[in-house]
């Protein structure tokens, strides 16, 4: 009896263990499938060679919205990107920034680079990068 208390606690507690880690991952999965594609729009993907590998979002200080675009430049050239972020309120309204410009990023040839970029509003909870 006490033999199959013990393998009983044991199977508990490895379920248990099991779907925390379960639930763990799911928190920190940063690119479920193509989640990306509403919020990181690549104007003229054929010219420009540019394949988004992942995003990855977390909460800053002050509760502030903080993103990271992984992407890759699979032209045999270097490019001169430009980029503008719309930083949107809980209405998907645009919140106006200061940095609501366009912005350049030179990025290698065959290369993989990021672009990372932290909300300057706690209004402010989702966003569209664009690049081009």
């Amino acid at each position: 009896m006490k033999t199959i208390r013990f393998l009983f606690s044991v199977l508990v507690i490895g379920v248990g263990a099991q779907l925390a880690v379960g639930c763990v991952t799911q928190a920190v999965s940063h690119n479920p499938g193509n989640a990306w594609k509403q919020r990181v729009i690549v104007r003229h993907p054929t010219n420009t060679r540019i394949s988004v590998a992942e995003l990855h979002l977390r909460k800053a200080a002050g509760d502030l919205l903080e993103f990271q675009v992984n992407a890759v430049n699979r032209s045999p050239h270097p490019r001169q990107l430009h980029y503008k972020i719309d930083w949107l309120d809980q209405s998907g309204l645009v919140v106006d920034t200061p940095n609501s410009n366009w912005l350049a990023k030179k990025v290698e040839a065959n290369q993989p680079f990021s672009i990372t970029a932290v909300a300057q509003s706690p209004k402010v909870n989702d966003f569209r990068i664009y690049i081009r």
